[in-house]
């Protein structure tokens, strides 16, 4: 009686085994697709970006100022070879930083500091070649009256 009833079953029990069989293969694939985007994410994470020339010379027309010198640090940072007009563009971030810096303690009455600054934006103001365009665009970026400026 009991071989009987196990005769009935083992056509059951056969599907049975082999959909089980079949959606674990399925669920291994999936787990090894996400694994393989994971690492594939975590490699694009880690990946730093830099800032080529083209990139700089767009941020100078577009008066991304900040962007600019947060881009010139980074590329800094990571020992990025200058070509081109990266001097001069460096020498925009550079000028837009001690011009901020300028405004800033200017506005808070800090002379000694201002002086100093007025004095590194000069010295960055001759280093901007060609981009010497983009004082006057720092000026009215930061609001700084060019009459107050020494």
């Amino acid at each position: 009686m009991m071989q009987n009833w196990e005769m009935e079953e083992n056509p059951k029990r056969l599907r049975r085994d082999v959909l089980l069989n079949v959606l674990m293969v399925v669920l291994c694939l999936v787990l090894l697709i996400q694994a393989v985007a994971f690492f594939i994410n975590l490699a694009d994470y880690q990946h730093v970006y830099t800032a080529d020339e083209a990139s700089l010379i767009s941020m100078v027309s577009d008066r991304q100022y900040d962007t600019l010198m947060e881009n010139v640090y980074r590329n800094e940072a990571y020992g990025v070879q200058k070509k081109g007009d990266m001097e001069q563009l460096y020498a925009v971030a550079y000028y837009y930083e001690a011009a901020m810096l300028y405004h800033a303690h200017r506005s808070a009455g800090n002379d000694a500091a201002a002086e100093q600054n007025y004095n590194d934006m000069l010295k960055y103001e001759k280093r901007m070649g060609e981009y010497a365009f983009a004082k006057d665009e720092i000026w009215e970026y930061l609001g700084i009256d060019p009459e107050i400026l020494k």
